[in-house]
This record gives structure tokens, C-alpha cells and sequence, in this order.
């Protein structure tokens, strides 16, 4: 019985350390509005199927829960989503921690700008608030018949820093052909939100067959957004697009001036990322935090104000290639050591992902907050908190004699000399008395 018993704990423990060593597993839903037009992306699912992800084709009209996917590809932007597949499953399926790619076009519906403004974006709509606002832009426009009006365009590839940074994986991505609606980022200050490709101070956002609504907001320039990321609080991905014919196979075949159009490459990079191929972090194990010295009888596991503290955390990440975790090495992880405000804020140098930090407690004793916040552009978030009470000295900690108190020891020494000193004199001197002459 006891030996039954071991082998379903080993057997747990192999499975929970096996399930910890690889990423989610990679069943993909993609909704489309008819299965026939899976024909015209056979090069971006043929990338997914390639690097192992399993791919549900679906129609919009009979797609099912999404209990059983780990991400989501939502191609159907001029359907009203309803049933096991409406809006509010679709957020609750992202807020839950799960990835997805959702391309809009220049019709959508409710649905979709539903999700859309959910995910922190808001698409520009015409008069009829039924269409969305094409991007318009005539230095960079194409000229192709069938498209009058400028809005097929071949603009410059995202920025170099977005290019370099993990959701792009330094892939050179050269101009992008688009053709679809605007975007705006609701909170441009907000931390969550990358515009992947946005327009040039030549685009703007309009319908060239009806005037603006006169309560819109007109795009102009860079304010204009394209394709974006998302990544959430709780380390979800999103990659939302104004155009859906970006990810179709013409798109990707298309050159601009001789050169491969960058789609593909834009396309591809991109959904890597957000199917956590790319910047994922995690920490290894809970932070450990030392007392490395302290004053005289300090009592081991106690932390008084003024000891020294020695903070250790290991840092890893995904290695897609390898299939496995490997240190994360980088000079830029701070720790900081906070109580309201921060008293302490230090770099962690790294060693093979290990990251250590030796410093020196407050001379403020309360309830401090050991905090590693790791935000950067493309990477999951890495946060750690750890309260820590910092105890002021005891009675038998202090200094018995404090060098800038000298004056005043001098002080009381002189005046308890000067004391003796009086006593001695007044009890011991005596007048002599003056002897009488003999007349």
C-alpha cells in the first residue's frame, strides 16, 4: 500500500515538474467566416503547423467553447459573435491567461469593436458607425486598379526598437503593404499597449466616400495604429490588426520596389511572440533574503535597522529552440526596498540567471517591502513582493558611548568635579579667628 502510494506522488511530481517545463500546450482556434477562406492564408497556418501548433478550423457561425484552446486566431471581423463564442467569452478567455491574433477590416461588427475596446483599442468608425475608417496616405499609396482612393499603401516597417525587442525577435522587416481600418490606442500612456505598425506624418484615417461624424476624433500621423500588442497584466498576448488582408497569402508574395513586402515576416514574428514563443520569463523559485551581518547579540533570522540583507532570486527564460528554461541574463533588473516611499533602490547583478544583490538596511524601522518589478518592452512580467519587518535596536544594542555626545559627558564630568571639589572645601575649610591684642 505504502509503495503504491509513493509511486502516485512520484508520479504527480513528474507530471507537475514536466508540465512546468514546457510551455502551454499549443491547440489553436482559428474562427473564420467561411472554412473555404482557411485557401487564401495557406502560408501563415502553414508557419504554425510547422512549429507545432495544432489548428481547429472553424466557421464563425459553428464555432465551439474555447475551454479546450490555449490561443485563438479570430478572423471573422464582420460576424456578431454570439453563443459559446460571444464577446464576454472571448475577454474572459484572454483575462484567464490565454493568447490571441484578432484582425478587424474595414467592415466589422459590434462584436468585434467590442473586443477591440476591451483590449484597450478603439476602432474609427464612418457616419454609419458600421465601417471602419480606412487608412489613407498619398505618398506612400500603391497604385493598383480597384483602389482609387490611396488607401492600398506600402509604409515603412515598425521602429528599430520595437524591431529589436522580443516581439519582433530583431527579424528586418522591410515595408509592410496595408490596406484596412485605423486604430486608436485609448491609453497612449499605458504600458500595456505597442504599436507594432502605425501611420507616417503623410496617413491619415478617413472614408473617402462620406464625411467625418463631427464628434470623431480624426487620426493623423503616428496616432494612427495598425498593428498593435497587447500584453496584460497577467502576461496574456494579444496582437490586434486594422486589416485582415495583411496575414492572406498576395499580401505576403506582394514586392515593393523589386523586394519582398514585409507581411510575412511581420505576420509570423509577431504570432510567435504572442504564442509565448519569445520573452517569456518566469522565476525559477521564491526570492531569498539573508542577514549577512549585524550587530552584536542580534538574533539570526531577526532584522534589525542598519544589518545587511543579501537578496538572491533566479531569473529564466523560454528557450523555444532548446524546448527547456535557460538563465536570463540582463543588467538592468532592479530591487527596491520600500515602505510608502522607496529607502533602498539597487541593481541585481546577474550571475548564469542568478541575481544578487548585498545592501544595507534603514535606519527607519517598520514593515518594508522587498519589491522586484520587472517590466520591459517584449518580455512577460516578472513581479516578486516580500514584506520584511525591520525591528528598531534593543536595549543591548546601542552604543555605550557615543563620540558626538562627548561635550557633553565633559559637561557633566566638570560638574561633578566642581561639585567635589565644593563639598571638600566647604566642610573642610575653616576660617581662622583673629587673635585679640593685649592692650
Amino acid at each position: 500500500m505504502r509503495a503504491c502510494l509513493l509511486a502516485a506522488v512520484l508520479a504527480l511530481c513528474v507530471c507537475a515538474l514536466a508540465q512546468d517545463a514546457t510551455p502551454a500546450s499549443n491547440k489553436v482556434l482559428v474562427v473564420l467566416p467561411q472554412l473555404g477562406f482557411k485557401d487564401d492564408f495557406t502560408i501563415f497556418f502553414k508557419y504554425l503547423s510547422d512549429r507545432g501548433y495544432e489548428l481547429s478550423f472553424f466557421a464563425a457561425a459553428e464555432a465551439p467553447a474555447l475551454t479546450n484552446y490555449d490561443h485563438m486566431i479570430l478572423f471573422a471581423p464582420e460576424y456578431d459573435f454570439t453563443g459559446e463564442l460571444k464577446p464576454e467569452a472571448i475577454i474572459k478567455f484572454i483575462d484567464s491567461g490565454h493568447n490571441a491574433i484578432i484582425a478587424s477590416h474595414l467592415q466589422f461588427s459590434d462584436s468585434l469593436a467590442e473586443i477591440f475596446e476591451a483590449c484597450g483599442f478603439e476602432l474609427q468608425t464612418s457616419a454609419d458607425e458600421r465601417s471602419a475608417i480606412a487608412l489613407v496616405d498619398h505618398v506612400h499609396a500603391i497604385e493598383e486598379e480597384g483602389h482609387p482612393h490611396h488607401v492600398l499603401v506600402a509604409l515603412p516597417g515598425p521602429d528599430a526598437e520595437i524591431a529589436a525587442s522580443p516581439i519582433l525577435g530583431g527579424a528586418a522587416i522591410g515595408p509592410v503593404v496595408y490596406k484596412g481600418a485605423c486604430a486608436r490606442i485609448v491609453d497612449t500612456k499605458s504600458p500595456l499597449h505597442t504599436a507594432l505598425l502605425h501611420g507616417q506624418p503623410s496617413s491619415y484615417c478617413a472614408d473617402p466616400r462620406r464625411p467625418l461624424p463631427a464628434t470623431a476624433k480624426p487620426l493623423v500621423g503616428s496616432s494612427a495604429v495598425l498593428v498593435a500588442a497587447l500584453q496584460s497584466r497577467n502576461n496574456a498576448r494579444v496582437i490586434v490588426s486594422g486589416s485582415l488582408e495583411i496575414f492572406t497569402d498576395k499580401f505576403f508574395e506582394t514586392t515593393v520596389a523589386d523586394k519582398p513586402a514585409g507581411n510575412r515576416a511581420l505576420c509570423e514574428q509577431s504570432a510567435a511572440w504572442a504564442f509565448q514563443e519569445r520573452g517569456r520569463l518566469r522565476i525559477r523559485e521564491a526570492p531569498k533574503f539573508v542577514k549577512t551581518a549585524g550587530l552584536p547579540n542580534s538574533e539570526e533570522n531577526v532584522f534589525t535597522v542598519k544589518d545587511t540583507m543579501k537578496y538572491t532570486v533566479a531569473i529564466e527564460e523560454w528557450d523555444q529552440k532548446e524546448q527547456k528554461w535557460a538563465p536570463f541574463t540582463k543588467d538592468d533588473v532592479q530591487l527596491e526596498v520600500v515602505m510608502l516611499d522607496p529607502y533602498i533602490r539597487t541593481y541585481l547583478k546577474p550571475v548564469a540567471g542568478t541575481y544578487t544583490a548585498e545592501f544595507t538596511l534603514p535606519d527607519v524601522y517598520g514593515v518594508y517591502t522587498l519589491r522586484l518589478a520587472y517590466r520591459r518592452l517584449g518580455y512577460s512580467w516578472v513581479i516578486a513582493e516580500d514584506r520584511v519587518p525591520i525591528r528598531p535596536l534593543r536595549h543591548n544594542q546601542f552604543e555605550r558611548f557615543i563620540p558626538s555626545a562627548f561635550p557633553y559627558y565633559t559637561a557633566a564630568l566638570s560638574m561633578i568635579v566642581g561639585t567635589v571639589l565644593f563639598a571638600f572645601v566647604f566642610l573642610f575649610h575653616k576660617e581662622r579667628k583673629p587673635v585679640a591684642q593685649n592692650s
